[in-house]
């Protein structure tokens, strides 16, 4: 049976499809998502932006909430959108990565005013686009990202890293052995040890993480046959 370790809690279901491919799998959290309460007043904006589920969480429980009157959204992650869409936003567009949301907008909404709703670990790449394009735009910190790294005994066969954030906690106690190192988007890998081999999810979902360990495990195992 192949050993797994996932940096983030699954779902029953996402175990259940390991477990039903030979797959045994330990969750452990290797972050700590903490909403701000402290979310001060802001201009509105013609669009709002989401890069993470975790933003939009921690929003959706803080008072300044409900004052929000557009609900027009741009957002990265299918997972996103869908939380998003269930929440009676109107998303224009999603994009995979951050970097595809900035190029769309600079085409698309030059003249448009922007709101990310982010954490305090977010990357530059969008930022980053928007300041130098001169797109009015503002940042609005909901939550923060607090590294609970855990010290991991048992020897697995993979592991699985769905931010960087994750790949940060991991390695302040622990450094990589034998293991097959599978990765949920670029950053995330990029945030690896660069003589660290890793695989990458062909999209940035945990059901696309799933398929690539398991697709990679059973290779190997033909290959040794």
């Amino acid at each position: 049976m192949v050993h797994l370790l996932s940096t983030k809690q699954l779902s029953p279901y996402q175990i259940q499809l390991f477990s039903q491919a030979g797959f045994s799998v330990e969750a452990m959290s290797f972050i700590e998502i903490i909403p701000q309460r402290d979310i001060p007043p802001f201009q509105p904006s013609d669009f709002y932006l989401f890069t993470s589920q975790n933003a939009f969480l921690s929003l959706i429980e803080n008072p300044i909430y409900k004052i929000i009157s557009s609900k027009n959204a741009f957002c990265v992650g299918e997972k996103t959108k869908k939380l998003l869409k269930n929440n009676h936003w109107n998303v224009i567009a999603s994009f995979e990565y951050a970097h595809e949301l900035g190029s769309y907008l600079i085409d698309q909404y030059q003249e448009a005013s922007f709101t990310l709703f982010c954490g305090d670990r977010r990357l530059d790449t969008l930022p980053n686009i928007m300041k130098k394009n001169k797109i009015k735009f503002q940042e609005i910190l909901t939550y923060r990202t607090l590294l609970t790294p855990i010290k991991v005994e048992k020897l697995f066969d993979g592991i699985l890293f769905f931010s960087p954030s994750a790949v940060e906690s991991f390695l302040q106690v622990n450094h990589f052995r034998d293991e097959h190192i599978f990765c949920i988007g670029s950053t995330t890998q990029k945030a690896l040890p660069k003589e660290i081999n890793s695989y990458l999810a062909k999209t940035p979902t945990i059901e696309s993480v799933q398929e690539c360990c398991i697709n990679i495990f059973k290779k190997t195992k033909n290959d040794k046959k």
